[in-house]
This record gives C-alpha cells, sequence and structure tokens, in this order.
C-alpha cells in the first residue's frame, strides 16, 4: 500500500488513517500486514493461484498469457503485486502502467512494445549491484533496433541523429557507445509516447506500417535477455500491463491494441 505509514492493525479510531491508504499494496511487508485471503472466498476461488500454477507450466515450454479483468479499484494491482512474488522463483517482472508510461489519451499499439523494449533494456544493462543483470545487448542487435527508428520519415531530430550516428557508420561503434546511443534514443521516445499529440502523422504510419518488423525485433531481444536470465537465474521474463480500465483512456484505444492488432501478443515470445 504505497504510503502506508504503519504495517500494523490500528487500535484506535485516531489513528486509523495510517493505514489507511487508496493505493494497491504494493510490497511483501504490505501484503503480509494487510491483504486477506477470505476475499478470494468471497471471490470464488484464488485467481493468482490459477495463473501461477499456468505460468509454472509454461515455464520453459511456451509463453503464458492471459488477460485479468475487473471493476476499477477492485484491488487487480495489488493481486498482480501478490503474483509477483508467488512466481518469483523462476519468473522476473517487468509492469508498465497505460496511465503512466503510455499516453491515456492517444497511445498507439506500437507505444506498446516500444514501452515493453525501453523496460527491458533499461533492467538487462543495469548493473547486478543496481538490480539489473548486466547483461551486454549484441551491438548487431542494438544497431537493428536504431537503424528501424531512424528510417522513419519523420522523428524527433535528436532521436534522429543518435540512431543515425550509431546505425549508419562505415565503421562500428563499441558495444558501449551503441547501448548509448540506444538509450539515449529511448530517453527521447518515452517523452514523445507520453505526449502524443506532439508527434508527427508521419511517424505514426511508419510505425503502424512497419509495425510486423518492429515485433520481430522485440523477439530478438526477448530471445537475448531471456537466455541470459534463464542461463545466470533459471528465470524467464515476465510482463504485467495495467490500468487499461482507468478512467481517460478511451474505447477505441483498447480495442485498437486489443482486438484490431492481436498479433501483437499472440506473437510476441515471452510471458
Amino acid at each position: 500500500m504505497a504510503g502506508t505509514l504503519q504495517l500494523t492493525p490500528a487500535t484506535n479510531l485516531d489513528d486509523i488513517y495510517k493505514t489507511l491508504v487508496p493505493f494497491p499494496l504494493t510490497t511483501k511487508e504490505g501484503l503480509d500486514a494487510f491483504y486477506r485471503d477470505e476475499m478470494n472466498q468471497v471471490r470464488g476461488g484464488d485467481k493468482i493461484d490459477l495463473m501461477r500454477r499456468g505460468l509454472d507450466r509454461a515455464h520453459g515450454v511456451t509463453f503464458y498469457k492471459t488477460f485479468f479483468i475487473g471493476h476499477p479499484g477492485v484491488g487487480k494491482s495489488t493481486e498482480m503485486t501478490r503474483l509477483e512474488y508467488k512466481i518469483a522463483d523462476k519468473f522476473r517482472t517487468i509492469r508498465f502502467s497505460a496511465t503512466t508510461d503510455l499516453d491515456a489519451a492517444g497511445f498507439k499499439p506500437f507505444d506498446v512494445l516500444i514501452v515493453m523494449m525501453i523496460k527491458l533494456v533499461e533492467e538487462v544493462s543495469k548493473s547486478k549491484p543496481q538490480g539489473g543483470c548486466g547483461a551486454k545487448l549484441p551491438k548487431e542487435l542494438i544497431e537493428d533496433i536504431l537503424h528501424w527508428f531512424a528510417t522513419e520519415k519523420v522523428t524527433n531530430t535528436a532521436a534522429r541523429s543518435t540512431a543515425a550516428s550509431a546505425s549508419a557508420g562505415a565503421k562500428p561503434s563499441p558495444i558501449s557507445t551503441a547501448l548509448s546511443g540506444l538509450l539515449g534514443l529511448f530517453a527521447e521516445l518515452k517523452g514523445e509516447i507520453k505526449y502524443t499529440v506532439d508527434r508527427k502523422t508521419e511517424t505514426t504510419e511508419y510505425r503502424l506500417s512497419a509495425i510486423s518488423t518492429l515485433i520481430n525485433l522485440v523477439n530478438r531481444l526477448l530471445d537475448t535477455a531471456n537466455a541470459q536470465l534463464t542461463r545466470e537465474e533459471g528465470r524467464e521474463w515476465l510482463f504485467i500491463g495495467e490500468d487499461f480500465d482507468k478512467a481517460g483512456i478511451k474505447t477505441d484505444l483498447i480495442e485498437a491494441l486489443f482486438v484490431s492488432y492481436a498479433n501483437i501478443f499472440s506473437d510476441l515470445k515471452t510471458h
């Protein structure tokens, strides 16, 4: 429960505000202190345990994908936190939000792919003392990703020059330089994805027309990241996308993402 002041039950009305914060439970300590399993009896069973079993069976075999649906505010994010801790021995989780990582009023299907790519690269490239994997992504893959964005007819000038310099030179740059270019591009893209009103029409048209190529790039990235995580920790990556039911998100955006471009999720090589 983000912002909780104490993790023990209140014993009087004067202290009750210290344990009542209108946010999901996001820590193991919060879950242990406040979560009540009795709620699942009312709900007709523990849906998270069903998802855990599905993930366990898919581990090392296939990719588990599902929807978790409920009314806004019913506790879905808290349940995702429960899932995250229950499967931590086999999966490393990356969570992203439709309201904080995307433009809730104007995101496109490819934005979800880009957000997943950005978050995965950030997690993979961070050093282990920082909580990352300390991986070295293949230079060819980095340059192919940079080239995909550099091919846009119109894009952010800074991102475009960064991508071009890292991918079009006659002499390949070192991996560290290529990764720096990629992280620099991603820093620019974060702002563009969050504020799509400033995005050029040509950029949108290019990305929609080339989305299959982007999916292939993301899958190559996932293959690399999963192979290393499995080799070093015996775990696989799991993505949790949240808040697609929140107020302010237009119905046509949800329909485009989960219906018109449903192949985005069916084709991705990840949980």
